[in-house]
Formats: structure tokens, C-alpha cells, sequence
């Protein structure tokens, strides 16, 4: 049997569907930690925490 024609189980189907996933939060949280690193205050890639705070200061805290 050729490789092409492998089809994976459904346990590594699922593994190589979050792949994307898991790179994109993989380079989101390493560009994030560099450009940090060089401003504490940059807004364009802000730490996670940070925008969790901002969430829930938007979104449960009234005015």
C-alpha cells in the first residue's frame, strides 16, 4: 500500500486537525514573549494574562 493512500485512525485525525492550532498559539505566544521582552507596554501581541484581564474587566465588571 502506498502512503498516499494511508488513511489515519481516528485518534491521530483529531491530533492532526489541532496541529494548526497548536503551532499558531506556539508562535503567537513566542512573538509575544519577544516583542515583550523589548516593550513592556506593546499592544499589538499582548500576554494572555493581559487580555484576560481585559476581558473580564469589559465583559463581567459593570460601569
Amino acid at each position: 500500500m502506498r502512503l498516499v493512500n494511508i488513511r489515519p485512525g481516528r485518534q491521530v485525525r483529531f491530533y492532526l486537525a489541532a496541529l494548526p492550532f497548536v503551532l499558531l498559539a506556539v508562535a503567537y505566544f513566542l512573538g509575544s514573549n519577544a516583542r515583550l521582552a523589548e516593550n513592556p507596554n506593546d499592544k499589538l501581541l499582548p500576554a494572555l494574562s493581559s487580555m484576560a484581564q481585559a476581558v473580564k474587566q469589559m465583559a463581567f465588571q459593570a460601569d
